[in-house]
């Protein structure tokens, strides 16, 4: 992406592609004790599962790349849509859980089409609507998850490593 040679996607494509597969065909971790209240799709809890940013980042970055040798991108799409998914599912909507599920949808959902293009109608709009605008069990609206933070002093209503961490 940065210098505009193909040798460089070539190398990244391959690595993406197997990695993508491989999280296509991937079921979320199962609770044994049944409770599946914070289960993410690669990891124990959702709030961990940050590899979607990065993951939206390399396909967007590819993306140009995917179009040139007509490759079909369904499947890394409907993984970004799984993953986001799981992270609402089983997410949180207080503490700083709610914030950094946000951000994680928001990379996902900025990697998508528009809702139209997708027969679930669950595009960027959708998602980045849910993440700004609606309030459900697991996932906090951020025009209301703003309120958390302290008008006078301006930081997280949690302990200070929470605190920062959610500032920054």
């Amino acid at each position: 992406w940065f210098t505009g040679e193909t040798k460089y996607a070539k190398f990244a494509h391959d690595i993406f592609r197997t990695y993508m597969y491989g999280m296509y065909y991937l079921n979320p971790p199962t609770d044994l004790g049944k409770t599946n209240t914070i289960i993410g799709l690669q990891t124990f809890e959702v709030i961990h599962d940050s590899h979607l940013e990065v993951v939206s980042l390399c396909y967007d970055f590819l993306y140009e790349y995917f179009k040139a040798n007509r490759e079909e991108v369904g499947i890394y799409t409907a993984v970004l849509k799984k993953w986001a998914e799981q992270i609402i599912k089983n997410g949180n909507a207080t503490g700083n859980w709610n914030l950094f599920q946000a951000t994680f949808i928001t990379h996902a959902a900025l990697a998508l089409e528009n809702n139209s293009f997708y027969s679930d109608n669950k595009g960027i709009q959708y998602y980045l609507d849910l993440v700004f605008n609606q309030t459900s069990t697991r996932q906090g609206a951020l025009t209301s998850s703003i309120n958390t933070f302290d008008p006078v002093t301006y930081l997280w209503n949690e302990a200070p490593g929470y605190s920062m961490n959610v500032s920054g």
